[in-house]
């Protein structure tokens, strides 16, 4: 189904038998040990691969049968080396063979989950008809979220949408806490994101006809990448004017297309973020057929200036006679294939 290769402790997964419309269903996360969580796609549910330091060979993650039978969007990797796994019912936390149940707070439709550095719960969704948050540490009651907050204009817009009766995405990033709302359909949606910082002061934007595909930290604060290639940095302090809306990775682009000898005219999409923030997977398409894949080494600050200002290096590509490369995370040590 797919294999991990080394690059410079950059694993990337490589789409075999999945079908390409299913390609975002793939997730990679690293361990606190070294190693990778890898999920993918079975059928109608899900599997996850468990690559252990030292180069050993994948093993399958024992998830059990209720989570194997969830899709893989409602099955999420979290720290620690756990798996969540969201159904109609309890919350199921996976450590291997080891499973803890947890009941969501009273009334609330969980659509995503994550955990903090400490290990704390964190799920968004819905709550009486209205997007809503909450956490839970260790066995202490939910404390819900008392809604996000940010400009004047997101909210607008996102009350035009409709997009204010859920959250469908939650991210835990070096303290922030990032909270998506989307709307519209899925090949046309919108995201509207809202991120809170340490400090607990809220911000937020828009990434219109487009959808949010990952949060990674920066020096200074986080940065949220679209889909499409464009990029929003938030920062713990007041924005100049101006510095809300999301930045087109004009470098990023460019050295995609570059490496793979595509027109400038070929759309380039962003698949993925490293959990470093500094490792972007870009896969490019011309006229509709694929190019191939780019792995690219560049922070938010190189990825939005021009090519010659600050060149992004390119860590390794590959053409569409090779399978597609659909995810990548850097890792402490290598891996051996399935």
């Amino acid at each position: 189904m797919w294999s991990l290769r080394d690059e410079g402790q950059v694993l990337h997964a490589r789409l075999t038998a999945v079908p390409r419309e299913r390609r975002y269903q793939v997730s990679m996360r690293a361990t606190p040990s070294g190693g990778l969580l890898v999920r993918a796609p079975e059928g109608s549910g899900t599997q996850v691969w468990s690559v252990d330091p030292g180069g050993q060979p994948a093993r399958r993650y024992d998830l059990g049968a209720e989570v194997s039978a969830l899709p893989p969007w409602s099955v999420r990797l979290l720290p620690h080396g756990r798996v969540a796994g969201i159904g109609s019912g309890d919350l199921v936390l996976r450590a291997d063979s080891e499973e803890e149940r947890i009941s969501p707070p009273e009334g609330f439709a969980v659509r995503d989950m994550t955990a903090d550095e400490d290990g704390a719960l964190w799920v968004c969704g819905s709550r009486d008809g209205h997007r809503s948050w909450a956490t839970r540490s260790g066995r202490s009651p939910w404390v819900l979220g008392r809604g996000a907050t940010g400009l004047v204009s997101v909210a607008w817009r996102a009350a035009l949408a409709g997009a204010v009766r859920r959250f469908d995405r939650i991210e835990w990033v070096a303290g922030w806490l990032v909270l998506c709302s989307e709307a519209g359909a899925v090949e046309d949606s919108t995201a509207f994101v809202f991120a809170r910082s340490p400090g607990g002061r809220w911000s937020s934007t828009r990434f219109a006809h487009d959808s949010l595909r990952a949060v990674a930290p920066a020096p200074s604060g986080i940065v949220a990448w679209s889909h499409g290639g464009r990029v929003v940095r938030f920062e713990d302090a007041r924005w100049r004017r101006g510095r809300r809306r999301p930045q087109l990775a004009r470098g990023a682009i460019a050295a995609a297309q570059e490496a793979l000898s595509a027109p400038s005219t070929a759309r380039v999409e962003v698949l993925g973020v490293a959990a470093d923030g500094e490792t972007v997977l870009a896969g490019v398409r011309s006229r509709g057929t694929r190019v191939g894949e780019a792995l690219l080494a560049c922070d938010a600050a190189a990825a939005v200036a021009a090519p010659a200002a600050a060149p992004v290096r390119v860590l390794a590509h590959q053409r569409s006679a090779e399978p597609e490369v659909v995810a990548a995370e850097v890792c402490a040590h290598a891996a051996a294939s399935p």
